[in-house]
């Protein structure tokens, strides 16, 4: 059994409503909603919030909102980890429970099928205990420079002050879209990202993390010619 579950809180202090703002004339959280619908991958697409509106169109749209999320983990410290092992546990009691869960960010809009899809044989395949959506440093973080509070800049690591880039180790940073779980061996030690943790890259362009207006109305953009082409 597979299922998918998003964490999607009534607070949202940098975007207000962001995730059932309207994106393109539809409530951001319906847009992901739809893409694991229709990924024919999971048995369930269950939403964790404390936000009955929420709750109203996620359900609206396809989704299992089973329960209402504790208000200590609706909170701005409240963990994502914390979050998933709550929706896990409830599931645990109440329902079959998953062999594989994916946890996505309700933001995630860009997300496709074939994302989904190819990060899924990835944890199958190779039974790891999670994968997660990263992309490359566009350059290399070893030739990284720090500024102190006169504005003098440093290397960070000053023995790689002539180290060629290509010389250097590629380095990847978590996407923050979605993550693929083992559920029993994430129970056990509940942490999406560990040593034995595995990244499905994605091309810089393919994802946007929505943490502003201005990143708000930039994807807010793309939807909408997307559907004038």
């Amino acid at each position: 059994m597979r299922i998918a579950v998003i964490p999607a809180r009534g607070g949202s202090k940098r975007v207000e409503g962001k995730n059932i703002r309207l994106l393109a004339g539809r409530p951001l959280i319906t847009w992901v909603i739809t893409t694991l619908i229709e990924s024919e991958l999971f048995n369930r697409v269950v939403v964790s919030t404390d936000d009955q509106e929420i709750s109203l169109i996620a359900e609206s749209a396809g989704a299992w909102v089973p329960f209402v999320r504790p208000a200590e983990l609706a909170e701005d410290h409240s963990s994502t980890d914390e979050v998933l092992v709550h929706a896990l546990n409830w599931l645990n009691a109440n329902e079959k429970f998953p062999t594989f869960c994916c946890c996505v960010y309700p933001t995630s809009v860009l997300i496709t099928k074939e994302m989904l899809t190819e990060s899924f044989d990835l944890i199958k395949a190779n039974n790891a205990h999670s994968v997660a959506v990263v992309k490359k440093y566009q350059h290399p973080i070893f030739r990284a420079l720090s500024k102190d509070h006169e504005q003098r800049i440093n290397y960070v690591w000053p023995e790689n002050r002539v180290s060629r880039t290509q010389d250097l180790a590629e380095t990847y940073y978590d996407a923050g879209q979605f993550y693929w779980i083992s559920t029993e061996s994430y129970l056990k030690d509940p942490r999406l990202l560990t040593s034995s943790s595995m990244g499905y890259v994605v091309p810089i362009d393919k994802t946007w993390d929505i943490d502003s207006e201005e990143d708000f109305a930039i994807v807010n953009r793309m939807f909408l010619r997307k559907q004038e082409g």
